[in-house]
């Protein structure tokens, strides 16, 4: 960062080291390198917006003479911003991707070691995502990828993350969730998404949970058991649904017919 900076000024015929007591006393040399660098370092665009800011109010009169050099790094420092979004987000969702995942786990994992601050992850595997494609198309599966990424975008705070880590797996990193706090999370996103179709046919997922703590504290430990209890959800979820494919109820003209069979087997029988 700071050779951009000096390579910048350059650019613009400015150089720190030249600069002498002469035209500028010690105060203004140390507020100049600072506003400059301020500008150069920003990440986003309100820490770029809030730099700019800083620099006009710290170098006063002397702002208009930085100015070209400002607006040079705050452009640079936009493009970086905007490369950084397409290197971390998944192309086809918009949402992040595993590099993205895997960064916030470890900064929150890193963060939870400082302060003792309670964090989950979440791993979400769509449900028949391969015969939905065989069966609707591939279009129609895109389609669906996108609508359970939305759905799960929709339900999180602006802290939270969520990724695509695999063709139909989703995960998502809860700041500041304990294990209440993230089961409750769960119910909401599952109704969430099994009131959602897409193509006229329902979603559905698989989720599964896991709660940082002394046991579970690294990315891999965490991860590894929210896939095993994504893995548990979905093996439950499967036997409950043939348990109830192994009783069908009537259809209703069928249990019409067998209603009027009944009443005539009665009258029979009263007769």
């Amino acid at each position: 960062m700071a050779f951009a900076l000096l390579m910048s000024m350059r650019q613009f015929g400015i150089d720190i080291g030249s600069m002498t007591l002469s035209r500028h006393s010690r105060e203004l040399h140390q507020r100049t390198v600072e506003a400059l660098t301020a500008v150069a370092s920003a990440t986003t665009p309100l820490a770029t917006f809030r730099a700019i800011t800083q620099a006009k109010m710290l170098l006063g009169e002397e702002a208009e003479h930085y100015w070209p050099l400002i607006e040079c790094l705050a452009q640079r420092q936009g493009e970086m911003a905007h490369l950084r979004r397409l290197a971390d987000t998944d192309e086809l969702t918009g949402a992040g991707n595993r590099r993205a995942f895997e960064d916030a786990l470890k900064r929150e994992l890193a963060r939870r070691a400082r302060t003792g601050d309670e964090m989950s992850v979440l791993v979400v595997d769509m449900d028949d995502l391969k015969l939905r494609n065989d069966t609707l198309g591939h279009s129609s599966g895109d389609h669906a990828l996108r609508t359970m990424a939305q759905l799960c975008m929709a339900e999180v705070r602006t802290t939270d993350v969520v990724a695509r880590i695999g063709g139909d797996e989703f995960a998502i990193v809860l700041v500041g969730s304990d294990a209440a706090g993230a089961s409750a999370f769960v119910e909401r996103l599952r109704q969430s998404i099994e009131m959602t179709y897409v193509a006229d046919i329902a979603l559905r997922a698989s989720i599964g949970l896991a709660v940082a703590s002394d046991s579970l504290c690294t990315a891999s430990e965490l991860l590894a058991a929210a896939d095993r209890n994504m893995y548990a959800d979905k093996t439950r979820r499967k036997a409950g649904r043939e348990s109830r494919r192994s009783f069908q109820p009537p259809r209703r003209e069928e249990a019409a017919l067998r209603g009027r069979e009944l009443e005539g087997q009665s009258e029979t029988v009263a007769a």
